[in-house]
């Protein structure tokens, strides 16, 4: 179970930079969407703090990023979605 978990999770975190959410999310089990995407904030987080000495506005454009993310999640679960994805 662990080992395969593993592999969707490892494949979830390539395809989530080649594909739209919208259609990343739909993709795998819930928990493994959940586990990226909370990896995916960090990654962008701890981008920000490594470049904010350089730019300053970083911080403030991964606000905007996790903004719209949010925001076009918000956008989906206002659609009718099917019982398995909600």
């Amino acid at each position: 179970m662990r080992k395969s978990l593993r592999e969707i999770a490892k494949k979830s975190l390539k395809l989530f930079a080649e594909k739209a959410k919208a259609d990343w999310i739909v993709m795998d089990p819930a928990m493994v969407t959940l586990l990226i995407n909370n990896c995916q904030w960090v990654i962008l987080c701890e981008g920000a703090f490594a470049v904010y000495q350089k730019d300053n506005k970083a911080l403030e454009k991964a606000f905007d990023k996790q903004c719209d993310d949010l925001t076009e999640l918000i956008k989906m679960v206002q659609t009718d979605l099917k019982k398995e994805v909600r």
